[in-house]
């Protein structure tokens, strides 16, 4: 028997909420029992806090980078990357907790709407949760994340310059700042993961019982009752999750492009600077040594994406599958007009009501990643034209 019960959905989102709320990405305090958001001096206490840890950081970076006392490497195209890289990433920070404090009540519509469509689906179609399971899944994806998080940073960190030259209260303050706004990122992105998967494994059950109605229509065609009933049933239930992506992408969306922004300009002045290392003319082992370390370093950032671009090409499968499996219905069901009529209003609606996950400019999907790559490759020629004349061109004379 276990030591703790997990009933509702809300329970089994309670580990993530307070890891949300302990990194400030959650300005708004959400009553377990009576299931009301409220906002009070605390969250709007917390907000400030937050962001004077990345304004902590920021005012270290300038005053790092101005002094010169951690130079990792010899070329100001990196250097100049490198530090614009690092304030796109505390802005990145800054700009998650001012939109999570604007959208927070708006995100708790999203739980409640998923708890609803939990008891549909429970009522309606006698399915059964195992949120023990949920609860346990964040508990262990949040775990994992922050792990990785830890052996990147470590990576990382063995491959720096010594820091011997920055006294122990300045070392103090800009290892608390860094660790900080590192956690608050991993934790940002180990949240969309979570709830990407949540809405998809909801779209997926949805789908299998649809797709069981399905063959009870094509194969005994005669002893299906309240056809009608059941339909609406499913467009309702459709349409409810629907309003969960379209929730995501108005409270989510934003802050997740940044985060790929963020990413995307560290992978590329980290393969940059290991070239540059590799075949500058002013190039010296402890200078590849650091851009080795960047390298695996991107890691940390390469893992996000694709984690992120799987997820969301799940749950814009599973959310198209639905057009699928009523397309069937329509095209091999032998019903009379009504029937027919509501599977066709449901059509409709898959056509002008399809989710999927975007920020507005684009989708979440593969044709990203080949977008992000081939940006990439672009971007990365055009800083080894600018870096030429630091490369090592050896022409053989015949």
């Amino acid at each position: 028997m276990r030591w703790f019960r997990i009933d509702t959905f809300n329970d089994s989102w309670r580990p993530v909420y307070k890891v949300s709320r302990f990194f400030c990405l959650t300005t708004v305090s959400y009553n377990f029992i009576d299931r009301i958001p409220v906002r009070k001096s605390t969250d709007h206490t917390m907000l400030i806090v937050g962001i004077l840890m990345c304004v902590l950081l920021a005012y270290n970076s300038f005053d790092t980078f101005q002094e010169q006392k951690f130079s990792l490497t010899d070329s100001k195209l990196i250097s100049g990357g490198m530090f614009a890289y690092l304030m796109l990433f505390e802005l990145t920070v800054v700009s998650a907790l001012i939109i999570n404090y604007v959208n927070g009540f708006r995100a708790a519509k999203f739980f409640d709407i998923i708890e609803k469509a939990d008891q549909q689906l429970s009522l309606l179609f006698a399915h059964r949760w195992n949120y023990q399971k949920e609860h346990f899944g964040a508990v262990a994806y949040l775990t994992f994340g922050y792990l990785k998080q830890m052996i990147f940073i470590q990576l990382l960190t063995m491959s720096s310059p010594p820091v011997s030259q920055f006294d122990t209260l300045q070392l103090l303050r800009i290892m608390i700042a860094f660790w900080w706004v590192m956690s608050c990122y991993q934790t940002m992105t180990s949240i969309t993961i979570v709830l990407l998967t949540t809405i998809s494994k909801r779209f997926a059950i949805l789908n299998a019982k649809m797709e069981k109605h399905v063959k009870n229509y094509l194969m005994v065609p005669d002893k299906v009752e309240n056809r009608r009933r059941k339909i609406r049933q499913f467009a309702l239930m459709h349409a409810m999750l629907s309003d969960t992506v379209r929730l995501f992408n108005s409270c989510f969306s934003k802050q997740i492009t940044f985060a790929m922004g963020c990413a995307f300009m560290f992978i590329l002045f980290a393969v940059f600077g290991l070239i540059h290392a590799y075949a500058a003319v002013t190039a010296n082992p402890d200078t590849f040594k650091v851009a080795m370390g960047n390298v695996l370093f991107s890691g940390f950032f390469q893992s996000f994406l694709f984690q992120l671009l799987v997820y969301s090409n799940r749950l814009n499968y599973e959310c198209k599958r639905c057009s699928v499996i009523i397309q069937k219905v329509v095209s091999y069901g032998q019903y009379d007009r009504t029937i027919l009529k509501e599977c066709r209003h449901f059509s409709l609606q898959l056509m002008h009501h399809a989710p999927s996950v975007s920020c507005g400019m684009f989708d979440f999907d593969w044709e990203l990643c080949y977008t992000m790559a081939g940006s990439i490759t672009t971007y990365l020629v055009i800083l080894l034209q600018f870096d030429f004349a630091n490369l090592k061109m050896q022409v053989e004379t015949i």
